[in-house]
């Protein structure tokens, strides 16, 4: 048994990321996030005890990932975590791999050589269209450029993400096109879900929906792609399975450990036993007791699957789509106050999505079309 214990369905218990949590400070106040800003920014020299001691544990195959708030505001913690880490390579033969999630608007010249020369992954926050109704007024020429600046950089993956409410639901299909034709090949779509999302609302977000469905079906005719990630037919069958804390963990600005960036976030929302109960503790002790401490807080983490949710009327594993929907657990939980309780408007959202997604398929399938199952 080593260190961290063992489980079933990860035996060697190694973990293949680590996200470290820089800030929870944001250069945006954008009106649809739910994190706070709380002035807190992770000591570096807390992560490179962190690197210290859980590099052994990295997998061979390990993605560091940088979040925030916005991560680019402590950018020199950035550099010295690249620094500790290549240290550690140089004697420890793994490939670690540097992830960031930022909102564009602090990418100069320097970062975009930074994130060139350690071959980053970029997940750049951009609504297209709808990015001045619920992010900065004035933001769309600094993001839209900065997307073009990721672009012209090839040995950095670009990967988007686009927010929309019910108040700009309409821009949807236009915005993710846009995004797609100016060469993104990895787009991701999000909804709020702390906003009522009225029946019209709801009705728009199907027929805009539908509307991309079209253009995606053209797309992929010319190029053999499914460019956004909603669109994708499932490349793991089976019931979802929160894998937070077993092969992921995260290191907070106040320097505790969680099994994902998403539970300090909602902690700090909440302030809730409930979801203190989720934390390995500070770095110090966890490194002290991590024998005793890992497996204990751990198994608080098994029950974080798709088929133990529910809504307030059903189970999950009662409804017939359970094997084909994914759902975070805390993502949820911003909507309706406790993990693993999803709202309505998370099912309906999510119900509508896997409609066009299935009937994206399908027509994929009537003209003899087969991508790979991710499809990217």
């Amino acid at each position: 048994m080593n260190l961290l214990g063992r489980r079933v369905d990860n035996p060697s218990n190694m973990f293949s990321s680590f996200s470290l949590i820089l800030t929870g400070e944001c250069n945006f106040s954008c009106s649809y996030c739910y994190q706070e800003k709380d002035g807190l920014f992770l000591d570096p020299a807390a992560v490179e005890k962190a690197i210290d001691f859980f590099f052994p544990r990295f997998d061979k195959e390990c993605s560091i990932l940088f979040y925030g708030g916005e991560p680019l505001l402590a950018k020199d913690t950035i550099k010295s975590t690249l620094h500790a880490v290549k240290a550690k390579v140089r004697r420890q033969r793994k490939n670690i791999q540097y992830s960031i999630s930022t909102n564009g608007s602090l990418l100069d010249d320097d970062t975009l050589r930074l994130f060139d020369k350690n071959r980053f992954t970029v997940l750049l926050s951009f609504d297209g269209r709808a990015q001045e109704k619920g992010r900065k007024k004035g933001s769309f020429p600094i993001v839209s450029g900065a997307l073009e600046r990721l672009l012209d950089r090839p040995r950095i993956e670009l990967l988007t993400n686009s927010v929309f409410t019910p108040e700009t639901v309409a821009d949807l299909s236009a915005s993710i096109r846009d995004i797609v034709e100016r060469g993104v090949r990895d787009a991701q779509i999000s909804f709020t879900n702390h906003r009522p999302w009225g029946r019209d609302a709801l009705a728009r977000l199907g027929a805009e929906l539908s509307d991309l469905r079209g253009f995606l079906l053209a797309f992929c005719r010319k190029t053999g792609r499914v460019p956004v990630a909603n669109f994708r037919a499932s490349t793991e069958p089976g019931v979802f399975g929160c894998r937070a804390g077993e092969d992921r963990m995260a290191l907070s600005p106040d320097g505790r450990l969680w099994g994902c960036h998403l539970f300090y976030d909602f902690h700090k929302k909440m302030k809730s036993p409930a979801t203190a109960r989720y934390c390995f503790g500070d770095l110090d002790s966890f490194i002290t007791h991590d024998q005793r401490t890992y497996p204990r807080i751990l198994a608080r983490y098994a029950d974080l699957r798709m088929d133990y949710f529910h809504t307030p009327g059903k189970f999950c594993g009662l409804c017939r789509d359970v094997h084909d929907c994914v759902v975070c657990p805390v993502d949820a939980a911003f909507a309706s106050g406790i993990i693993g309780r999803i709202m309505p408007v998370d099912c309906g959202i999510r119900k509508i999505v896997r409609k066009e997604k299935q009937r994206l398929w399908k027509d994929l399938e009537s003209c003899g079309i087969h991508p790979g199952r991710a499809g990217a």
